[in-house]
C-alpha cells in the first residue's frame, strides 16, 4: 500500500502541471487518498470532489467550481475562494479563519460548526445555507444574501451584516447577536430572530418584497408601487427611474381626444356622442 500511494503520488506531481492538483496521505483512515489543491488554475473543476480534511491554508481557489465537493474538516484558512462556486458543498467542521469568500456561492452548503473567524463573505450567496453552530466571530457579512439561510446557534460575536438579505432566515438560538452590527440588514415576516431582538432597534429594514418603481403621473413622478401608482391613474415602471419619467401633457376637460389641444376635432366627438347617454 505505501509503495502504491507513493506511485500515486509520483504520478500526481509529474502531471500536476495540467491542473496543479497533488494526492496527499489518507488523513482519515478510511484507505482513500485525499485531493487537495494549491495554486490552482483559474476556474478549476473540483465539482463533486472529496477535500475532507485537506490541507489548504492560503490555497488560491478563486473562481473554482466545488459544486458538491465535500470539504469536510478542510483545512482552509487564510485560502483565497473569491466568486468560487460552493453551491451544495459540505464544508462541516471546515477551518475557514479569514478565508476570502467574497461573492462566493454558497447556495445550499453546508456549514455546520464551521470555523469562519474574521471570513471576508461580503457579497456572498448563501441562500439556502446551513450555519448552524458556526463560528461567525468578526466575520464580513456585509452584502450577503442569507435569505432562508439557518443561522440557529452560530456565534455573530462583532460580525458584520450591515446590508445583508435576511429573508426567511432562522436567527434562533444564535449567540452574541447583540455585539453584531445588523444596520440596513433587511428582513420579512417569514425571519426568525433570536428571543429579544428588535430588528428596529438595531437599524434592520422591513422588506415585505413588494418592489417600488417609477410612477409618472401628471404632477410629475413618484416611487411607488403598481397598486398606488394605478390609484393615481399614473404609469409604472418597476425598474424604472424618475428620471426617464416622460410627465404626460397636462390636459382640459374640453380636449376630447387627448391631444393637449381644444378643436373642432373635439366638437365632432361631442356632437358625434350626442343623445341620451346609453
Amino acid at each position: 500500500m505505501k509503495l502504491l500511494c507513493t506511485t500515486i503520488f509520483t504520478l500526481a506531481i509529474t502531471t500536476a502541471s495540467f491542473a496543479d492538483i497533488y494526492q496527499y496521505e489518507d488523513c482519515d483512515g478510511d484507505g482513500t487518498l485525499l485531493l487537495t489543491e494549491l495554486d490552482a488554475e483559474l476556474y478549476v473543476d473540483l465539482s463533486g470532489l472529496y477535500l475532507g480534511c485537506a490541507s489548504l491554508r492560503g490555497a488560491i481557489l478563486a473562481y473554482a467550481n466545488l459544486n458538491d465537493a465535500d470539504v469536510t474538516y478542510a483545512i482552509l484558512n487564510g485560502a483565497d475562494l473569491t466568486n468560487a462556486d460552493l453551491t451544495g458543498a459540505d464544508l462541516t467542521g471546515a477551518f475557514l479563519p479569514a478565508a476570502n469568500l467574497n461573492s462566493a456561492y454558497l447556495t445550499n452548503a453546508y456549514l455546520f460548526g464551521a470555523d469562519l473567524f474574521g471570513a471576508d463573505l461580503a457579497n456572498a450567496d448563501l441562500v439556502g445555507a446551513d450555519l448552524s453552530n458556526a463560528n461567525l466571530f468578526y466575520a464580513d457579512l456585509i452584502l450577503a444574501n442569507l435569505s432562508s439561510a439557518n443561522l440557529n446557534g452560530a456565534d455573530l460575536s462583532n460580525a458584520n451584516l450591515t446590508g445583508a438579505a435576511l429573508f426567511g432566515a432562522d436567527l434562533f438560538g444564535a449567540i452574541e447577536w447583540q455585539t453584531a452590527t445588523w444596520a440596513g440588514a433587511t428582513y420579512n415576516d417569514s425571519t426568525i430572530f433570536p428571543d429579544g431582538m428588535n430588528p428596529e432597534n438595531y437599524g434592520m429594514i422591513y422588506d415585505d418584497g413588494i418592489g417600488t418603481g417609477a410612477c409618472c403621473v401628471t404632477s410629475g413622478c413618484e416611487l411607488l408601487t403598481s397598486e398606488q401608482c394605478a390609484n393615481l391613474g399614473g404609469t409604472w415602471t418597476e425598474a424604472g427611474s424618475c428620471d426617464d419619467c416622460v410627465v404626460p401633457p397636462e390636459t382640459c376637460d374640453a380636449d376630447l381626444d387627448g391631444d393637449g389641444e381644444v378643436k373642432v376635432a373635439d366638437l365632432l366627438l361631442l356632437i358625434g356622442a350626442w343623445g341620451v347617454c346609453p
